[in-house]
C-alpha cells in the first residue's frame, strides 16, 4: 500500500486480512509516543476477539459483543470505553406527499 503521513507512528507492515504493524516515528515533530510498536490483528469473528481479550492475547478489542458487556463490565481487568458516535442518519420522507402515479398502487 501507498502510505503517506507525518504522525506519531509509521507504517511497518501489512498482511491483508491478518494484521497491520505500526512503528513509532522517531522523527515525529510532536511528543514521543509511549508505545514503540503497535500490532493491529484483524479478528473478524466477535467471539474470537473476545476470547483473545480475556486470554490476554490482545490489549483491546473494538466492538465487543453487546450481550457480553455486563460480564466484561464486572471484570476488574477490563475497562469499557463507549465513544461518541460519528454516525449521522437521515430519514427523509414526507408522509403528506402524494404518491407518484408511476408507483404501484397495489
Amino acid at each position: 500500500p501507498f502510505v503517506i503521513g507525518t504522525g506519531p507512528y509509521k507504517f511497518a507492515s501489512w498482511e491483508k486480512g491478518k494484521r497491520v504493524v505500526l512503528e513509532r516515528n522517531d522523527d515525529y515533530w510532536g511528543p514521543k509516543p509511549p508505545i514503540k510498536t503497535i500490532e493491529w490483528l484483524i479478528i473478524p469473528e466477535a467471539s474470537t476477539r473476545l476470547s483473545a481479550l480475556l486470554a490476554g492475547d490482545v490489549d483491546f478489542i473494538y466492538a465487543a459483543p453487546a450481550p457480553d458487556l455486563p460480564r466484561l463490565s464486572s471484570d476488574p481487568r477490563i475497562k469499557i470505553i463507549t465513544p461518541a458516535s460519528n454516525l449521522i442518519m437521515y430519514n427523509v420522507c414526507s408522509i403528506s406527499a402524494k404518491r407518484s402515479s408511476s408507483r404501484s398502487q397495489g
